[in-house]
């Protein structure tokens, strides 16, 4: 990938050049979503065009599907300079894009929502603001560690008689650190075996365990 300019705006290729850039614009950030790593967003872009650009020193994760950009994550900074980064950042959506609706930031944390909304546990689905459209997504959730290692209760019931079958289906199982160079080809095929049902069976997916805390995120669209 090459850079491209769209007005004024540079975009330079997401790579692992850009980690080190990346990582000192989110010490500024105050979220635990799994989504806000340098190493979640390589990897998810590992097979799609991903961009980023300085805009009002803050660090925006563009992503080109096709001939169309959106955002990976809100600018990543310093809280009182995200507005006018945001700002910037869908003129440059607007500007490259065949539309307006295709223009949107995605996994935006409840930490960026204090520009808009005083108490996000009363959003709804979809929430019309001055200026933004905000749509609540499905959360990330914590879990306790000692739950995990236990699974102890009655909400573990399912995970330990997964557990259990697995034994009896694979005796002989072993444990071994993944290494690049031997199982390469196994580790691309059960990536893509559980993309693809996770695609297929999310919608009907609904935890039969309680997480220790959820944690929300929305995608922002520019109000037209």
């Amino acid at each position: 990938m090459v850079d491209f300019r769209i007005g004024k705006h540079l975009l330079k290729p997401f790579n692992m050049d850009s980690k080190p850039l990346m990582q000192s614009y989110l010490q500024h950030v105050n979220s635990n979503l799994s989504d806000y790593s340098f190493a979640a967003n390589f990897m998810w872009l590992a097979n799609s065009s991903g961009f980023y650009a300085i805009v009002n020193d803050t660090f925006c994760l563009f992503i080109l599907n096709g001939s169309e950009l959106s955002m990976l994550l809100p600018p990543l900074g310093e809280l009182e300079k995200i507005n006018d980064a945001m700002i910037e950042c869908f003129e440059i959506m607007n500007t490259n894009n065949s539309s307006k609706y295709l223009s949107r930031i995605d996994y935006a944390d409840e930490y960026y929502m204090q520009n808009f909304i005083h108490d996000v546990e009363d959003l709804e689905i979809f929430e019309v603001l001055e200026n933004y459209l905000v749509e609540k997504k499905l959360a990330d959730y914590i879990y306790n560690i000692d739950d995990l290692i236990e699974l102890r209760g009655n909400s573990y019931h399912t995970k330990r008689t997964e557990i259990n079958k697995f034994k009896k289906v694979y005796p002989n199982y072993s444990v071994e650190v993944l290494d690049p160079a031997v199982h390469t080809d196994e580790i691309i095929e059960m990536l893509n075996r559980w993309v693809i049902n996770h695609m297929k069976y999310m919608p009907k997916v609904k935890l039969s365990y309680r997480p220790t805390k959820l944690l929300p995120k929305y995608s922002i669209y520019q109000k037209n």
